[in-house]
């Protein structure tokens, strides 16, 4: 991905969210306390094994990742009850990690919750749906997106306002 030169004097951040079937990333550019969405995405993870789409994960990431991004937020997901997908999204995350320091940049693990506290959608609420939409819509404000990002946009961009938030400290 080309960064455009009229991002040339601002500090980029990235966020992602991690999975074994789909992933969201986001680039976002910082300046003082200015935030500009450079690009967001989803895209879905290909191979048979378990093993192809967490080599696919790393791969995917680290050619996508632009150079020069200082810090990327890494959703550290919660996965309910189910073991085997707890350990599965851990292999995923494991393999974005590592992909972001390939690509030269830092990375830093990021909890849900915290995330959308960056983008002032903090609460769950009552339905999980619901909070999913509240998170979607607070990012299409704080971002002045022209549409809504889906679930896993909306939750790289909250993962790369979190990373935005913090980028100051690795100075």
């Amino acid at each position: 991905m080309l960064i455009r030169r009229e991002f040339a004097d601002w500090t980029l951040v990235g966020g992602i969210d991690p999975g074994t079937r789909i992933i969201g990333g986001a680039i976002i550019a910082v300046r003082g306390q200015a935030l500009q969405l450079v690009e967001m995405r989803s895209w879905r993870i290909v191979g048979e094994t378990i093993e192809e789409r967490i080599a696919f994960v790393g791969s995917s990431v680290e050619e996508w990742l632009p150079p020069g991004v200082k810090l990327t937020g890494v959703e550290n997901g919660y996965v309910g009850q189910n073991p085997r997908a707890a350990l599965t999204i851990a292999m995923a995350r494991g393999a974005v990690l590592r992909a972001v320091q390939r690509a030269g940049g830092r990375a830093r693990l990021v909890d849900p919750s915290e995330a959308r506290k960056s983008v002032g959608a903090a609460r769950w609420g009552d339905k999980r749906k619901d909070a999913k939409v509240r998170v979607q819509r607070a990012v299409k404000l704080l971002l002045n997106l022209k549409r809504e990002p889906t679930e896993d946009e909306a939750d790289a961009c909250t993962a790369g306002v979190w990373a935005a938030n913090r980028v100051w400290s690795l100075d």
